[in-house]
């Protein structure tokens, strides 16, 4: 093989070009994510269960499923909530576990449930990828119907979107304000008509029917499907129409978004399972830019948040950062080896060689993230060596007169070449083989290290013999201070052995206390520019008082620090009954030292408002902030007998619990009722 690269260079630089350029087709093709795939997968699984009492549920339905979904394979909790006439399940699994197989499984054991079963993938992104405001308009409805009709489901179709939140809507509902002569004249009252209305388009509980051995709830149900029907509602023996104005109006729903203090609506899309948020978040600015064109009545929907752009930053910098690797070792080599030929022929190999791992990445399944280039990055130090040995073994054989000294040169060295290939890839393709989180970061490095490495093998064995040729020996043969500066210092080192050698297990001993005193953590901490003000209302407050504190709390927490921008919500999700938060506000600072400083004083400024229970926090990476929750997440799950008692303890344990913890490490905590 190595006679025929040498002796047609032509076709074995055709050859190369063609692995780079398919290796370049495949980086820019590579899904792109901050880290390797580290989501826990879960499944959120909902059984049809109308007209059905609680008990009833329990028994025929709730433990049946429990009983199933826990036998599957990687499941590690299987959480269900079970009222009347619903049953909702969530089952979370292991590290790693095949997302689809775990849907798979999870459908063929509940496919012969008497109920209808819907189950789909959970994201375990705690954040949303990207955040579109919509701002202006003539009115509040304006900005919800141009939300709720257009924006959320454009962006729901595009590829990779998963759940999607909304916040600060303002839709049109049918208000009903009562006229008190009206009622007077028909001895009526404003309680009257609130008793009148209630049952109206909703299902109320009216008693309970037995059928044999099965109880079932009785509900009633009366609909208005329009303003004339609710016109026509009777009150006594009038009609809603006569003794009230009935009418459509903006109607504020419990949820709030404000940006800079000016009043939108928000829509939050978050990531589906095993999606890449890069490639989501550019679809979704690209549909938002359409949206925004097409627009009417003063509509602007921006993009508020893209925490995308944290990955494509992070991965600029180290593509950065290796590419300086490349060009210092370029003039280290050229400073070692006294001529240009060979290092030049070093240029080319590393860079043709990382680009045609990414070949590798295409076939294996792998990510462009922050643990495969830094696998890269590791690697292409060691790329270097084998074209280093193949070039030096040329150079001895043109040294001693060789005809053919590039042939020659890389016989005498192929295999020592070969078997220190052989030797690091056994060393890293065991990590290939890990399980769970480890094989996350380990596995995935491993792989980067060990296809780059074999890139290198083929190109040092082809093309570094082509490039540096195959003429004889040549009387300049070039400078070369960077050798004669390390004999002189080898020299050194040989006459003075035993202060080498203590200077040596100095060193040893130094990295061996600083390995015992350094934190220990699986991800660390990144500086954040952003802080997120959490905060929890009482659940008995009413719409008006909730929104009223939670402007208050932004407004305290603006007034510290030298805010760049706001972003102030407050969300409402019933469907997340382990959701902690009612609410929060974003503040961006100019960088990461500034937000560092100002998180004490927002602090301090929040926590002087009675009756709210306020966190701090820095904004993490949106791809790291999972795995920082279920590392330092603590989760108490308090059972008893029935419920209340569940409750009450799980009430008993938040209070011991809470103030305790949050005073010693800021961190919240959470109590679950059974």
């Amino acid at each position: 093989m190595i006679r025929h690269a040498v002796e047609r260079p032509v076709s074995t630089l055709i050859g190369a070009a063609t692995l780079v350029v398919l290796g370049t087709f495949a980086l820019l093709r590579l899904p792109v994510s901050l880290l390797p795939e580290l989501e826990r997968p879960a499944l959120e699984i909902q059984v049809g269960a109308d007209g059905r009492a609680r008990e009833e549920i329990l028994e025929s339905l709730t433990r049946p499923v429990e009983r199933r979904l826990a036998g599957l394979a990687g499941v590690t909790s299987v959480r269900t909530w079970t009222a009347d006439g619903s049953l909702r399940a969530r089952v979370e699994s292991e590290w790693q576990t095949d997302a689809d197989r775990l849907r798979i499984e999870a459908e063929r054991l509940l496919a012969d449930l008497d109920a209808p079963v819907s189950i789909e993938m959970a994201t375990g992104d705690p954040e949303p990828i990207v955040e579109v405001a919509v701002l202006g308009g003539a009115s509040g409805a304006a900005r919800t119907a141009f939300a709720r009709k257009l924006l959320v489901p454009e962006l729901a179709r595009l590829e990779g979107a998963g759940k999607i939140e909304t916040a600060g809507l303002t839709p049109l509902h049918p208000v009903v304000r009562p006229e008190a002569a009206a009622l007077a004249a028909r001895g009526l009252t404003p309680a009257d008509l609130v008793e009148r209305l209630r049952p109206v388009g909703a299902s109320l509980p009216a008693g309970r029917a037995r059928a044999g051995a099965t109880v079932r709830p009785l509900l009633l149900r009366e609909d208005a499907a329009s303003l004339d029907d609710l016109r026509v509602v009777r009150i006594g023996e009038s009609f809603l129409g006569d003794v009230a104005r009935v009418g459509l109006e903006e109607v504020e729903d419990p949820t709030f978004f404000r940006l800079n203090g000016q009043e939108g609506a928000l829509v939050r899309v978050f990531r589906a399972p095993e999606a890449n948020a890069v490639a989501l978040a550019a679809r979704v600015r690209e549909r938002v830019g359409e949206l925004a064109a097409r627009s009417g009545e003063g509509l602007r929907p921006v993009v508020v948040a893209d925490r995308s752009r944290e990955v494509v930053s992070a991965l600029q910098q180290l593509g950065v950062a290796a590419l300086l690797g490349v060009g210092l070792g370029v003039v280290v080599l050229r400073v070692m080896l006294g001529r240009w030929r060979p290092t030049l022929a070093l240029a080319v190999v590393v860079p043709a060689s990382l680009l045609t791992a990414f070949a590798g990445f295409q076939l294996g399944g792998a990510s462009l993230d922050v643990v495969s280039l830094a696998g890269l990055a590791l690697a292409a130090g060691m790329l270097v060596d084998s074209s280093i040995v193949v070039l030096e073994a040329i150079e001895v054989s043109r040294a001693s007169g060789s005809r053919l000294p590039a042939v020659d040169g890389t016989k005498e060295i192929a295999l020592p070449v070969v078997a220190s290939f052989l030797t690091t890839a056994v060393v890293f393709l065991p990590l290939i083989y890990l399980q769970g989180l480890a094989r996350a970061f380990f596995g995935v490095q491993a792989f980067a290290i060990v296809t780059s490495l074999a890139a290198s093998l083929l190109f040092s064995l082809t093309v570094t013999p082509v490039l540096s040729g195959n003429s004889p020996a040549s009387e300049h043969l070039g400078r070369s201070p960077g050798r004669g500066a390390y004999l002189r210092l080898l020299d050194g080192a040989l006459a003075r052995p035993v202060a080498v050698v203590i200077a040596g297990a100095a060193t040893a001993a130094v990295a061996v206390l600083a390995l015992a005193v350094l934190p220990r953590e699986l991800v660390p901490d990144a500086p954040a520019r952003e802080l997120v003000v959490r905060y929890r209302l009482a659940p008995d407050l009413a719409p008006e008082s909730a929104r009223r504190l939670g402007h208050a709390v932004a407004a305290a927490a603006s007034r510290s620090g030298a805010v760049s921008a706001e972003r102030e919500m407050a969300l409402q999700l019933p469907e997340e009954p382990d959701r902690e938060e009612t609410g929060q506000v974003v503040l961006a600072y100019p960088d990461a030292r500034t937000a560092a400083r100002a998180r004490s004083e927002v602090r301090a400024a929040v926590s002087r408002l009675p009756d709210v229970e306020v966190w701090v926090e820095p904004r993490t990476s949106a791809f790291v902030e999972p795995i920082e929750r279920a590392g330092r997440r603590l989760e108490v799950l308090a059972t008893a007998s029935t419920p209340e008692r569940a409750a009450a303890l799980a009430g008993r344990v938040r209070q011991r619990l809470g103030g305790s913890l949050r005073e010693s490490t800021g961190r919240r905590n959470r109590a679950l009722p059974a």
